[in-house]
């Protein structure tokens, strides 16, 4: 103070600072003086000192060492995953897509048309497309499976048409057949149609549920334990995994296809009246948005994060990010983008990567 203040500066500094030490003096001895001391006593029962002088001890005390299993937190590295972890998702016009990687859906030899319905990722990164290939008279229908590196490593044959799958676990996958076909019964010489059915395939050791439908079945989707399937005539039929059904969803549109689920909310996809639908998960309708005509023909749809839906338009060719309430819609990605005939989609919320297939190539992309 004496080397930056003036004389009368240092003098009324240091007034002001004997004030303010004889005020902490003040309360620190008022406090000690009002300090209590206290003495605790204790006195045993008559029966308490006679059981001790009777007993040789009270018992044992063990010492065990056990391994305390902490484990060292590198502070950079527990820092970087805790960010990582709690990093908020994007909101709905911050949200684009980022191609991670592009898989060649192979043609055969003579083959004539290739109509890819569905797509799945699996949980081991590998990817489930839907086929039907028609070759002169002969259709060849199929899952072609894909490994994380994009090569192609199984074909899974399949009786019928397929039209769309959903994935149940890391097992099993649940198929729908699209449309029945009338047949010929020679005996009575009358048409009927044939009884259709969802599939159950167990992936990995080849097994099968078969669920019955009277039918046709559209678009599945698997939430929670339910399969979630459209049935025409009868509207969303809601089935356990081990084919019991238990609700019957009726929807105001004869013209659904394709269907998605979250924990709240059901939609599903209009193509004639080029719309897309969302109800709660008791059929109740919440909103219906029109698309424009930048956006023709809904197909293949997706509840990614934030309870938006990602579907696909196969006739405009592009992918259309629609808001969680139905207000607003953005376009994600254009057929200037590649796009050829885009039927399928899947949202792996997991991997936050959507799968994305036209008839020529199957492309996922990066949420971010």
């Amino acid at each position: 103070m004496k080397k930056f203040a003036s004389d009368v500066q240092v003098f009324l500094g240091t007034r002001e600072m004997n004030i303010i030490v004889a005020k902490e003096i003040e309360t620190i001895t008022r406090t000690i003086n009002a300090a209590l001391h206290f003495k605790i006593e204790a006195e045993l029962d008559l029966n308490i000192s006679s059981l001790l002088n009777q007993a040789d001890a009270m018992g044992k005390i063990l010492l065990q060492e056990i391994p305390t299993n902490l484990r060292f937190k590198d502070a950079k590295i527990y820092q970087a995953q805790k960010q990582s972890s709690l990093s908020p998702e994007r909101g709905f016009h911050e949200l684009r897509l980022q191609i991670k990687q592009k898989l060649k859906i192979l043609r055969k030899k003579n083959e004539i048309i290739i109509n890819v319905t569905g797509c799945l990722i699996l949980p081991n990164g590998h990817v489930l497309i839907s086929v039907l290939r028609r070759f002169d008279e002969i259709h060849s229908r199929c899952l072609i499976e894909y490994n994380k590196e994009g090569n192609h490593i199984n074909d899974i044959r399949l009786s019928k048409d397929p039209f769309d799958l959903t994935l149940i676990d890391s097992d099993r996958i649940a198929i729908t057949y699209g449309k029945g076909l009338l047949y010929k019964n020679i005996i009575s010489n009358f048409f009927a149609k044939s009884i259709l059915r969802v599939e159950i395939k167990n992936i990995t050791h080849g097994s099968s549920n078969k669920i019955l439908v009277n039918n046709s079945c559209w678009g599945i989707s698997h939430q929670d334990g339910r399969l979630y399937v459209i049935v025409e005539e009868e509207g969303i039929l809601v089935v356990d995994v081990s084919g019991n059904i238990l609700n019957s969803l009726r929807i105001n549109t004869c013209n659904a296809k394709y269907i998605s689920t979250s924990k709240h909310i059901i939609c599903y996809s209009d193509d004639v009246e080029n719309s897309v639908h969302c109800c709660n998960m008791d059929g109740q309708e919440m909103w219906v948005f029109q698309l424009n005509s930048i956006s023709i023909c809904p197909a293949g749809l997706s509840v990614v994060h934030n309870n938006d839906i990602c579907v696909v338009c196969c006739t405009s060719n592009n992918i259309t990010l629609i808001h969680c309430d139905g207000t607003e819609s953005k376009t994600l990605v254009t057929a200037d983008d590649g796009l050829n005939e885009v039927k399928a989609l899947h949202y792996d919320k997991h991997s936050k990567t959507l799968l994305v297939c036209d008839k020529t190539n199957a492309t996922l992309y990066k949420v971010v």
